[in-house]
């Protein structure tokens, strides 16, 4: 299965963040341009990763911080419709957080449905695009101990495009969904729309099952 050429913006640009911290479905900041709602999902580095920023940055505010006004300068790319930003090594002394009125997120459940495609993590995603080689099932396990995203590619009929990956109870995908790396798999998934973030949720134990390898990892 193949991107399409434009799916990617590999620009290494900065950009000033002014928006709302939250931290699910995974820890994001929420802002608006131009009367248009964006979600900047944040992504961890070797110093940092994703289960420990809002922990560090409750310690240094003194206060939960979810819906917390948020202003930081952070390198940005994309794949698809999903914008990340990368956690730089100053993150937490340049990030900016203040008291502010949490906003109302838009919420849309949809029903069951079969998706058929390939799970990355963005970070192995992006890599894998900069280094020109396939990506490894090891580096998508470690981007799923940090807390890291996985994105679920579909190829199939009905949908098509970029989701995020949820477990169906809420918690952790965690090792449940390791025998489903590197491969094609066919899933029975609920999706969940929240603001412009498009969501599948599945329970591992049942709803999915193997097709084949990927050509997008080395297996």
């Amino acid at each position: 299965m193949h991107m399409e050429d434009n799916a990617v913006d590999s620009n290494d640009s900065t950009k000033l963040l002014v928006g709302h911290l939250y931290s699910k479905p995974f820890p994001l900041v929420r802002i608006q341009e131009q009367n248009q709602i964006k979600n900047i999902l944040l992504l961890g580095n070797d110093a940092i990763n994703t289960n420990e920023i809002l922990k560090e940055l409750k310690d240094k505010v003194g206060t939960n911080p979810e819906g917390m006004r948020i202003e930081v300068e952070m390198a940005q790319k994309s794949i698809k419709s999903f914008n990340f930003a990368l956690l730089s090594e100053n993150f937490l002394e340049t990030a900016l957080l203040s008291e502010g009125k949490e906003e109302r997120r838009n919420f849309k459940m949809g029903a069951f449905d079969n998706f058929k495609g390939v799970l990355i993590s963005s970070k192995c995603y992006l890599e894998s695009l900069s280094s020109k080689e396939a990506m490894t099932i090891e580096c998508l396990k470690k981007d799923i101990k940090d807390g890291d995203p996985l994105l679920f590619m579909t190829n199939g009929e009905s949908e098509k495009g970029t989701f995020l990956l949820t477990h169906a109870s809420g918690l952790s995908l965690g090792v449940g969904i390791y025998p489903y790396l590197g491969k094609e798999i066919e899933m029975k998934a609920q999706r969940l729309d929240i603001d412009a973030i498009r969501i599948l949720k599945v329970d591992p134990d049942k709803d999915i099952e193997v097709l084949g390898k990927s050509s997008l990892f080395n297996n």
